[in-house]
Formats: C-alpha cells, structure tokens, sequence
C-alpha cells in the first residue's frame, strides 16, 4: 500500500494520512511545530487519501 496504489477510500485515508504526517512533521520542525505540523498533515492526507482511493475503487469497477 503505497500513496496512489490504495484500493478503496479507507487505505487511502491511512496511507495519506501516514505520509502526510511525515511531510507535515518535517515541515513543522522548521518552525518548531513538529506535533501541529504533524497533525495537519495527517489530517490533509487522510481525505486527499480517501478521494483518490475512492476514485480508484470506483474506477476499478468499470
């Protein structure tokens, strides 16, 4: 399960979400805000995850 190979709108929610942490966590430390950068990158990739897994699922059914 890596970002874009999700199959449904839950394993992109938890692939975005984990890669989105990661960024937001390395972008948060320039300002010293780790824990909210974290945070927010979570959140961003979880439903930017969950579309593209969702658009994948319905496109996998045609």
């Amino acid at each position: 399960m890596i970002a874009g190979g999700c199959d449904n709108a839950g394993q992109g929610a938890l692939s975005g979400a984990s890669l989105g942490a990661l960024a937001g966590m390395g972008l948060g430390s320039l300002s010293g805000n780790m824990g909210k950068g974290a945070a927010a990158g979570a959140l961003i990739g979880a439903v930017g995850g969950a579309i593209i897994g969702d658009q994948n699922d319905r496109n996998s059914r045609r």
